[in-house]
């Protein structure tokens, strides 16, 4: 006796429909191979790359921060010559790592007690633009100032000294800042900006050493 034919189902419907879903995935897959192979090839490369990138990083940095260990090692022996070789070659060889940029700063500290003001004055313009810390980077605008004072160019000493105080009216250097430009307008015979300059001092600083030395300069200016 013949089998009657039924009606299809919705789950026959849903089994033909997969079947035809995965046949016409099938099909694309053949046609479009040669770029899939690309494209999964090009991942696999970022991966790759990029954990070799971060294995390399970490490789770098370590090292970096050994040659630094070496150079403040020779520094703090004074063997100087040989601390400021190693500093610059960590700034040649490592200039993106923190050792690095650290080693920036401690050069134009090196060349400033040696009177290479110029020199000096360069390293810490380059580590104003690579550092973010707040307390070596208002050493290095305080540095800066010092090398035209020792050049004698109390003129862009006094702006140097104003830009720290603006920049960090709260550090604990600030007020040595603008007593520091206030000797830089002594220097310029600037009587009138001294005066002002002090009793900024002795408002905003009224318990530092250098607010008592404002007060005496005021009085020498009646």
């Amino acid at each position: 006796m013949a089998k009657k034919h039924g009606r299809v189902t919705k789950k026959e419907l849903k089994k033909d429909k997969f079947v035809e879903e995965g046949a016409r995935f099938f099909i694309w897959v053949v046609k479009h191979k040669i770029q899939l192979t690309w494209i999964i090839a090009s991942i696999l490369v970022i991966s790759i790359g990029g954990g070799y990138f971060k294995y390399s990083t970490r490789i770098r940095q370590k090292k970096a921060k050994n040659e630094f260990s070496q150079a403040l090692t020779a520094y703090r022996a004074a063997r100087i010559e040989e601390a400021i070789t190693r500093f610059e070659d960590l700034t040649r060889l490592y200039p993106k790592t923190k050792p690095g940029i650290k080693s920036i700063y401690w050069l134009a500290n090196i060349y400033y007690f040696q009177g290479r003001y110029k020199e000096a004055r360069e390293a810490y313009q380059r580590y104003l633009k690579k550092e973010k810390d707040e307390i070596t980077l208002s050493g290095a605008l305080l540095g800066i100032g010092d090398t035209y004072v020792q050049e004698e160019d109390y003129f862009s000493a006094s702006q140097q000294y104003e830009e720290f105080v603006n920049s960090y009216p709260k550090s604990p250097l600030a007020p040595k800042a603008l007593f520091k430009t206030i000797q830089c307008y002594q220097m310029l015979n600037q009587p009138d900006r001294i005066k002002s300059a002090s009793q900024t001092l002795i408002k905003n600083y009224p318990n530092s050493l250098y607010a008592r030395k404002a007060q005496g300069l005021i009085i020498n200016l009646m």
